[in-house]
């Protein structure tokens, strides 16, 4: 094994791409071979955001919560979503909020969606999901926004200051 094969493959990647770019071309084919390249990264960098609709129910973590009616559980997501991120929809007819998180010197910016179910006015058993999802696939979370979400509406139905 040589010790180009042993280098991480993002060094490689950087070889080949300096390599392509140092090779002597006349003018109109090195022009060309940029605008594909710069053309084939723009791509790459699209195909790799997300938007506030990749938030759907049924992709989160959930809760259910007893003892209190939806108006309260409502109160208490709007509280929290309003505390994290920028609130961009809101439904309270559906159970529906999607807010998000801008830039953040933590890094941690992306889209929270908050589902509440059923949107009955007294049942039993409410069930809460929330949905976090980077703006980029890749991208490193420094926490679990869905499970800090469910604790910050728990907390605030019992009474209790955000963490």
């Amino acid at each position: 094994m040589t010790d180009r094969a042993r280098q991480h493959p993002w060094l490689r990647v950087q070889r080949l791409i300096r390599s392509i770019l140092e090779v002597r071309r006349d003018a109109v084919t090195h022009s060309a071979l940029n605008v594909a390249i710069l053309f084939v990264l723009v791509v790459a960098c699209v195909a790799a955001c997300r938007s506030l609709d990749s938030v759907k129910p049924g992709l989160g973590r959930t809760i259910e919560i007893r003892g209190h009616t939806y108006e309260e559980i409502w109160r208490a997501a709007l509280r929290v979503a309003d505390e994290h991120a920028e609130i961009l929809e809101r439904n309270e007819a559906l159970g529906v909020i999607r807010a998000e998180r801008t830039y953040h010197f933590m890094g941690d910016s992306g889209w929270i969606g908050i589902f509440i179910r059923p949107v009955a006015p007294s049942a039993e058993v409410y069930t809460v999901e929330a949905v976090f999802r980077p703006k980029a696939y890749g991208q490193i979370q420094m926490q679990s926004w869905e499970r800090k979400t469910l604790r910050d509406i728990v907390d605030t139905l019992q009474g209790r200051p955000l963490r």
